[in-house]
């Protein structure tokens, strides 16, 4: 369960939908994005706001292998 924290809900789902993009196809499930939504919410609740950054984070959850999908960001 992610703590609650005061942030822009639509600057992370632009961050989320952004790395989204530059998937690659066969990369676009789910739970991938789930994956990815679950990192930069994380990542915000730290207190980051960076846009690159929350989307770096994305980027990452989305392409680590799947047996490191149990990592927690």
């Amino acid at each position: 369960m992610i703590p609650l924290a005061a942030f822009d809900a639509k600057a992370l789902q632009a961050a989320v939908d952004h790395a989204w993009r530059d998937l690659p196809p066969n990369r676009r499930t789910t739970q991938v994005k789930e994956l990815m939504a679950e990192a930069v919410m994380r990542l915000a609740n730290t207190g980051e706001r960076d846009r690159v950054r929350l989307k770096g984070i994305a980027l990452f959850a989305a392409l680590v292998e799947p047996a490191d999908a149990t990592l927690r960001f």
